[in-house]
This record gives structure tokens, C-alpha cells and sequence, in this order.
């Protein structure tokens, strides 16, 4: 699924791409200089233990992924992370669509008291179902605050430029969450996000969204989610011949896992939504269901 020549090829990794990941891991070796597991071992910093998963539909659907994380303490209270995610996927219907994706960040993770503030540095490329290259840089910061046993507040905020042969569009994103523990198995989790992409050509793509869910773990392994959610999007070209585009979604969904053994799960997820589009008379309604058996390794 993934060719050896991936992340070094030209046409999937530019230059400035390739430049950025050299500062990111100079900047990290050298933050990292006194840290005796990084002395005998550089290589610790960029990637760790991968995971994998992989989904196969006969005739329709062919995805695998790997991940990995490390975490490396350089002194109490400061941690450096680094993550790594490989995907791709190969649609197999009348004409065979492929696309690959990775995406590799790294940066300081400091904890003060109660709260824990995130400083990543993100890179990362794709290639399209129709072999067109791009790829991204950015930073996504975050602070996770804990307001006792039971609450849990995380504010965070990124801003990505994404560049392809054609175009060049900067996103940024901000976002406000929290959690609160009702027992030891039950929670609701509420918040707010809101995301604004300009580009070249006039386009713009602003979103916002808001969400609630219930949260159990229950015994034997059970895991149940209730989820309900409402979004307002605005995208398309915007100048004096263009209208943008604006859309409102409501969704609602039920989705639940099951630990079965040796590593292998089992999950399942119930959703419909309307969806009402400002170029159409009426609302679009959409049911689905989706079963899945699979095991992480």
C-alpha cells in the first residue's frame, strides 16, 4: 500500500516541505541535546513503535494505516511528542482510485499544575485519487486544563497553509471543548469549533460547528456513544459574478464498541442526518449503519 519512495519522492514531498521537516528536527535535537535516551539514540526523536489497521471491502473498499507516538520526559514537567500517520486507501469499483496521505508533527508538551499546553509543529503531503500532489505545513496548539476530578476543559487552535500546483489556501481553526464526569463509567462532553480557509481566487471555506455527546464505558468491555451535532458552512468563490455556497447539517448518531480478544474489536454506528443547502427547495434526509470487526496490531 505504501511505496518505499513515498516520503521522498519530489512530486509528494517539496522542498519547502523537506526544508521544514530538517528545522523541526534540528530544532528538536537541539532542545533535546542533554537528554541521555536521545544521546545513544537520535533516531527516538522522529518516530516510534508503529501501529497498524487495516480494512478490506471484496470489490469496493481497501484502506491501511500506520501510526506511531512517541514521548520522550526531557526534565518534570516537559515532554517532547512526536507522531507519525501513514494512510491509503484503494477504491476498487468500475474505475480503481487511489490516494495517500501522511502527516508527521513534533514539538514540546509542558505541564503546569492542573494544566498541560501542547506546542506541535505539523508537516505533511497527499496524493489525490487523481494523482495530484499537495501538501501542508502548520502548528495546532493546545491547553488542556483540569478543574478538579471530574471537569476537563481543552482550548486549542491551528493554522495550516496548503500548497498544490495550482493553488495555495491557509486554514485556521479555533476550538473550545469540555468534559465532565458524572460517575466513573458515565460523561457528557459538549463544545464549539470554528475554522476559516481562504485561497487564491477569492475562495473561502468558513465553518462552525457545535456538538454534545453522552458517554459510557461499561463492564465487559462496552463502550456507547450518543451524539448529536449542527454545523453552518460557508465555501465557494466569492466575488461579484459568485455567490458562496452555505450549508446547515443536523446529525444525530449512536455508535458503540466491543472488546472481543486477543487484540480484535468490534463496532458499530447508527447516524442520520438533514442536510439544508441554500441552492436547493428542500432539505436532504440521509440514514445510515455501519458495522465493523477488526483488530489493531
Amino acid at each position: 500500500m505504501f511505496p518505499v519512495t513515498m516520503l521522498t519522492s519530489p512530486a509528494f514531498l517539496s522542498r519547502k516541505t523537506a526544508l521544514f521537516i530538517a528545522g523541526l528536527l534540528a530544532a528538536g535535537l537541539v532542545t533535546c541535546s542533554h537528554a541521555a535516551d536521545l544521546a545513544a539514540s537520535p533516531y527516538s526523536l522522529l518516530f516510534g513503535p508503529f501501529l497498524g489497521s487495516s480494512l478490506f471491502i471484496p470489490g469496493e473498499i481497501r484502506e491501511s494505516r500506520l501510526y506511531s507516538e512517541r514521548k520522550i520526559q526531557l526534565q518534570p514537567g516537559l515532554n517532547w511528542l512526536t507522531s507519525t500517520d501513514l494512510s491509503g486507501a484503494r477504491h476498487g469499483q468500475l474505475i480503481p482510485l487511489r490516494s495517500q496521505q501522511f502527516e508527521w508533527s513534533t514539538g514540546p508538551q509542558i505541564k503546569l499544575g492542573k494544566a498541560e499546553m501542547n506546542f506541535p509543529l505539523m508537516t505533511g503531503g497527499e496524493r489525490n485519487a487523481l494523482n495530484m500532489p499537495s501538501s501542508w505545513n502548520g502548528t495546532n496548539p493546545s491547553l488542556l486544563l483540569n478543574l478538579g476530578s471530574r471537569d476537563r476543559v481543552r482550548v486549542a487552535g491551528s493554522v495550516k497553509i496548503y500548497n498544490n500546483s495550482t493553488s495555495s489556501n491557509t486554514k485556521k481553526t479555533a476550538s473550545f471543548s469540555w468534559r465532565h464526569a458524572l460517575t466513573e463509567r458515565w460523561a457528557i462532553k459538549t463544545g464549539i469549533k470554528q475554522s476559516w480557509e481562504t485561497g487564491s481566487n477569492n475562495y473561502l471555506d468558513n465553518s462552525v460547528e457545535t456538538y454534545a455527546s453522552v458517554q459510557a464505558s461499561l463492564p465487559h468491555g462496552w463502550r456507547w456513544n450518543l451524539s448529536g451535532s449542527w454545523s453552518e458552512s460557508k465555501y465557494g468563490l466569492s466575488n461579484l459574478l459568485n455567490t458562496p455556497q452555505q450549508n446547515h447539517v443536523a446529525e444525530l448518531s449512536l455508535s458503540t464498541r466491543y472488546e472481543l480478544y486477543d487484540g480484535w474489536r468490534i463496532s458499530g454506528t447508527l447516524s442520520a442526518s438533514q442536510t439544508s443547502r441554500s441552492d436547493a427547495d428542500r432539505a436532504m434526509m440521509e440514514q445510515s449503519s455501519k458495522i465493523k470487526l477488526y483488530k489493531e496490531f
